[in-house]
């Protein structure tokens, strides 16, 4: 299987929060998108108002793969905050999106899942159900590179998932997840000052993590001083 969906073309939302360069897959898929789903994708990263997002909800959600899904909710998560959220979520469409999203998580890669669990937090969406789902696939997906030696998760994606969870404070209905990027985090050259800041204060927001953990990121906070 091969994934194919770069997330760098995700959405403006997701060019902040990570390199341009080499950007990994939002998703694991067996053959090439479309032009068409491609063109559909730019339409919904254009959407300068929730009212135009919306339109392209209506008129395409039904054909949205994984990486249509990702994108326009992530998208949402610039348009929508804390004090319109309410409204939105009843509207039927968005709905919809949410579930269709929830069904797809566990074939979301790592930088699907932090793409996802960044919007969660950014909107305030602490959705219970939905966010075991991320994490019950974060976890699973943790394990999985732990097995195969095949670091899929990257510092930026550790950073976010952390961030998001210990942001809507989702700790102790997610022990699992938090333990997972610990271990992960052990095999994950840290590079980024945003990622290391954003985990240790993730980590220690959440009191989670160990003294050898926090003994590896003040040692990567001096690698990093020291190359500055």
């Amino acid at each position: 299987m091969q994934s194919f969906y770069q997330a760098e073309a995700a959405s403006g939302l997701a060019s902040s929060l990570w390199p341009k360069k080499g950007a990994p897959p939002i998703y694991s898929s067996l053959g090439r998108r479309s032009e068409e789903a491609l063109a559909r994708d730019r339409r919904i990263r254009d959407a300068a108002s929730f009212s135009e997002l919306l339109h392209a909800l209506q008129e395409g959600l039904p054909d949205f793969d994984e990486g249509s899904l990702v994108i326009a909710f992530c998208v949402g998560a610039k348009l929508v905050d804390e004090r319109s959220l309410a409204s939105v979520a009843s509207l039927p469409v968005w709905a919809s999106l949410q579930q269709r999203l929830r069904d797809a998580t566990h074939r979301l890669e790592p930088r699907g899942l932090s793409m996802v669990a960044y919007a969660c937090a950014k909107m305030a969406w602490r959705e219970e159900a939905f966010l075991r789902d991320v994490a019950a696939a974060s976890t699973k997906k943790a394990g999985l590179e732990a097995f195969l030696q095949a670091p899929d998760f990257g510092s930026t994606d550790i950073a976010k998932i952390c961030w998001a969870y210990a942001k809507l404070d989702f700790v102790a209905e997610a022990s699992e997840l938090w333990a997972a990027m610990g271990q992960v985090l052990q095999k994950v050259h840290l590079s980024r000052h945003v990622d290391l800041s954003m985990i240790a204060w993730a980590f220690s927001t959440a009191r989670q993590g160990d003294a050898a953990l926090y003994a590896e990121l003040a040692s990567a906070s001096l690698d990093l001083m020291q190359e500055t």
